[in-house]
């Protein structure tokens, strides 16, 4: 069980900075690495968005592979080692993390991470987050250390630049630092500078962004890409569509990975605790809550491993939704139920309510997609850390389970390399041909999708307005037609 080394951090930043390099610039990223990005902040973002330092993020990042491939891995790494720290620094948890988050849907992963425009909203947003909860962690402890005022200046800086990254992050952030001052009050009747410098970080921040002239389209509902609620359909009828259709799904069960995870985690946990519980109540309670907490899990499972019949299934949307409430609810109950220990409860009730915090205001929005995930995933990795940090294994199953880790770990990230390398050889070897093609006066350019590309967002430059940004990106003359065709394996 031991703690994670530097080398090892070292060893783990070095091979990601290895994959994030291979990521290819694609779809908005062009636009944001061209004159498009320059344009939109001479504008100061007007009628585009407030996400003013996540706008800021991708503009750098696009304009340099170097730095982009160095914030990328910092970020995932700064993920790893945040959530290992609750874990006592155990190199077993930082791969079991590692591989949870490269395991994630596919789609959240092209979208979140590879994408560096995605990125830069909702990666560095929920690493921001995690800052100040590990911050704050000692609220939830027993004899927990009091924070010195020093930190005041930094916790207000953390608090505004997280409301300038992505919505649903923003409000989670205030709703973090309002629970956490009511929270201190009430436990040590006593109020932080610290937390009050978040707090009024927070709302700068938030004012900050929907000061943005862009939130007034959207609310009257002519932005003509984003909406809210009762811009278009009703606001009871968006929360439905927006649930069912969507959050129901992604917000866990589309996680096959993290639901295996999550169902041997919670069940060791039971098996530990069960028996010390001393009210009969506590006991049934408890097994009731595991029961719906397993049984939606399995029910999860199952149906992405064979996902023909819950998708072509009219009422399958409306199952995915029930089962989502019910596990999301019975494992609450199961934490408040099991646990005797009140500070336990206090740390896994304040996970659990942030994942709620984050996802709920994308009941209200248009568009939602994978990417409005990764934070609920990333939280959810926080809480299954936590569970682990309560359990004891016995020293021979755990040194095969490290074992298995290893190896999957290995697998893993070999499957990451094995897919992007090839994209991004391909990806060089078609803007050769491009530049190629310019140099000898050609007017039109045949070129392949990239391979894999379900693993990319809008990768090539297929439709007018991508391959417009292709070629400003590039610096490529408009002149030059570029035909897309489908790829040669």
């Amino acid at each position: 069980m031991n703690k994670v080394k530097k080398w090892q951090w070292g060893l783990l930043f070095f091979v990601l900075c290895a994959l994030c390099f291979l990521y290819p610039y694609t779809g908005d990223d062009w636009a944001w690495g061209s004159s498009i990005g320059i344009e939109r902040l001479n504008a100061w973002f007007d009628n585009y968005s407030g996400r003013y330092f996540g706008n800021l993020i991708v503009l750098a990042l696009t304009r340099s592979n170097i730095l982009k491939t160095i914030v990328m891995s910092a970020c995932i790494t700064l993920i790893v080692w945040m959530i290992t720290k609750t874990n006592e620094g155990k190199w077993q948890m930082a791969t079991l993390v590692t591989i949870l988050i490269f395991t994630a849907p596919k789609a959240v992963i092209r979208q979140s991470i590879v994408w560096t425009a995605g990125f830069s909203n909702y990666t560095t947003s929920i690493v921001l987050i995690l800052l100040y909860g590990l911050f704050v962690r000692n609220l939830f402890i027993e004899d927990g250390k009091k924070h010195s005022n020093v930190w005041a200046i930094p916790m207000l800086i953390l608090g505004f630049l997280t409301t300038l990254i992505v919505e649903h992050v923003t409000i989670l952030a205030v709703i973090m630092a309002v629970y956490i001052i009511a929270f201190n009050f009430i436990k040590n009747r006593k109020i932080e500078l610290s937390h009050v410098a978040y707090f009024v970080g927070t709302i700068a921040g938030t004012a900050t962004m929907f000061s943005n002239s862009v939130y007034s389209s959207i609310g009257s509902g002519s932005d003509g890409y984003r909406t809210v609620g009762a811009s278009k359909g009703g606001t009871l009828e968006r929360i439905i569509t927006n649930y069912f259709d969507v959050i129901g799904k992604e917000m866990m069960f589309d996680n096959i990975v993290l639901c295996v995870v999550m169902a041997i985690v919670v069940l060791i946990a039971f098996i530990q605790y069960h028996d010390k519980l001393e009210s009969n109540m506590a006991k049934i309670v408890s097994c009731i809550s595991l029961t719906l907490v397993m049984g939606t899990l399995v029910y999860g499972i199952v149906t992405r491993v064979d996902t023909e019949w819950i998708y072509n299934w009219k009422y399958g949307k409306y199952l995915d939704g029930v089962f989502n409430v019910i596990f999301w609810i019975s494992l609450l109950v199961l934490v408040l139920s099991l646990f005797k220990d009140k500070y336990v409860k206090y740390r896994l009730s304040f996970i659990l309510g942030c994942i709620a915090c984050v996802s709920g205001p994308l009941l209200m929005v248009t568009p939602i997609g994978p990417r409005c995930f990764f934070a609920t995933f990333v939280l959810t990795i926080w809480f299954i850390a936590e569970v682990c940090n309560l359990v004891n294994i016995n020293e021979d199953i755990y040194g095969i389970l490290t074992k298995m880790e290893i190896a999957a770990l290995v697998i893993v990230m070999g499957m990451q390399f094995a897919v992007y390398a090839p994209i991004y050889k391909a990806d060089r070897a078609r803007l050769d041909k491009v530049r190629k093609a310019e140099s000898e006066g050609k007017s039109e350019v045949t070129i392949q999708r990239l391979p894999y590309e379900g693993y990319l967002h809008a990768p090539s430059p297929s439709e007018e307005i991508w391959e417009y940004r292709y070629k400003l990106f590039y610096n490529i003359s408009q002149d030059l037609k570029i035909k897309v065709v489908e790829h040669k394996y």
